[in-house]
């Protein structure tokens, strides 16, 4: 049986490996580091042919030349790929949620 594909977006490379090891006997992890230009990681992750997205939520951590956050991101692949599967991980819930459009 085929895994899922599942994108993950996250800047933080041991949080990506983390990851990877949780989820590895369920589905095939493709690891994303956001670009400074959020159409070329849009469409990095369209050419992927994922099945869904996980993304955190807040890029700048780390990459202080990234100018846009995960719900951005979603944002942007949603007006692409509609009603696609999309979740955003983050220990900044109360900011995720309120940038968010749909937090269910």
């Amino acid at each position: 049986m085929a895994k899922y594909k599942i994108a993950y977006i996250d800047e933080d490379q041991a949080d990506t490996r983390k990851f990877q090891r949780f989820s590895h006997n369920y589905f095939e992890v493709l690891p994303f580091i956001p670009k400074d230009d959020i159409e070329e990681t849009c469409n990095d992750i369209l050419e992927s042919h994922v099945d869904a997205i996980i993304s955190d939520f807040d890029f700048s951590e780390q990459l202080s030349t990234v100018h846009y956050d995960g719900t951005d991101l979603v944002s942007l692949f949603l007006k692409k790929r509609d009603n696609f599967p999309v979740f955003i991980l983050t220990s900044f819930e109360d900011d995720a949620i309120s940038k968010g459009e749909d937090v269910n």
